[in-house]
């Protein structure tokens, strides 16, 4: 019996588009498919993904397919530390709740995962402040 191995867009991701979190400590973002996520980063988050699978299967011989399962992925940054964090879920409605979190700072091409981290943020938050000047009618440079 064999983990098959998935790719990124096989994946269902749990997403909630309003969440973004800056506050005192942690700084991240949760990936949803209105996220553009380059193809290397892709492939990161498909083996820790794989991993976890493949762990679960060694502890409870139980194969996942993608229809089992919906996954959460999010990249946070603890502001004391300076630390990007990759926080993986997968979950089912059978009480399956697998975790991990990954230091990008172990990863291959960690400097690259930190730029991506910091540039997707800074997308997203431009975004919302955009939206929000919208919502309360103010004219600013990022509201139109």
């Amino acid at each position: 019996m064999e983990q098959p191995k998935y790719r990124f867009e096989d994946l269902h991701l749990q997403s909630d588009k309003n969440y973004t979190d800056i506050n005192d400590t942690i700084v991240g973002f949760l990936f949803d498919r209105d996220i553009i996520v380059p193809f290397d980063i892709q492939r990161t988050l498909e083996d820790i993904i794989n991993n976890m699978l493949a762990e679960h299967l060694a502890e409870t011989q139980q194969v996942l397919y993608p229809s089992d399962f919906e996954v959460s992925i999010s990249m946070e940054m603890d502001t004391r530390t300076n630390k990007v964090i990759i926080s993986t879920y997968i979950v089912n409605a059978d009480d399956l709740n697998l975790h991990t979190e990954i230091d990008t700072d172990t990863l291959h091409d960690y400097g690259r995962t930190k730029k991506y981290f910091f540039t997707e943020l800074g997308c997203i938050v431009l975004n919302r402040i955009g939206q929000l000047q919208k919502a309360a009618n103010v004219k600013g440079w990022l509201a139109s």
